[in-house]
């Protein structure tokens, strides 16, 4: 950009001499389906990561120092990883870094599911989290694979 000019987010730019100038802004299909995804991804699993920390609170109260240590561990690393692969240095990177989440969510997975089995927590709530965590497992799925897919098209290799 020139001086006197200001960037502005449709794609115009405004001249000193105040004309507008359109750019020739290009957005592919999948580059805006893939930054959609990514958006929604990490607010999902922020949102599930402050669902994860009360319940950790709610597991302290009842002593059960561990379990806690362990579900808020895994349940707040999966927003964590996929946070890390918006900086990934490249697409294997950014692979490595859904992976981690992935792995990270079935290990919370697995906490819920005994949290469920020793009646530790309500069934709505685990109900409830199940859910979230289950879509949040789908996204990253998803995510690998079209990114493991595009890793070994050519032009994408690095």
């Amino acid at each position: 950009m020139e001086n006197g000019e200001r960037r502005v987010e449709n794609g115009e730019r405004r001249v000193e001499s105040g004309e507008w100038r359109t750019e020739r802004v290009e957005h592919t299909k999948s580059n805006i389906q893939r930054e959609i995804m990514g958006s929604i991804l990490r607010d999902k699993s922020f949102s599930f990561a402050v669902k994860i920390l009360n319940l950790g609170e709610y597991l302290d109260s009842l002593k059960m120092y561990s379990l806690s240590n362990q579900v808020v561990k895994s349940g707040t690393s999966i927003g964590a990883n996929i946070r890390e692969a918006r900086n990934a240095q490249g697409p294997k990177d950014m692979i490595s870094k859904l992976s981690i989440a992935l792995k990270e969510a079935d290990e919370t997975d697995y906490w819920l599911d005994l949290l469920n089995a020793s009646q530790k927590i309500s069934k709505e709530e685990y109900k409830t989290l199940k859910t979230e965590l289950n879509e949040i497992i789908s996204m990253l799925v998803a995510s690998v694979k079209t990114l493991k897919l595009k890793a070994n098209t050519p032009d994408e290799k690095q």
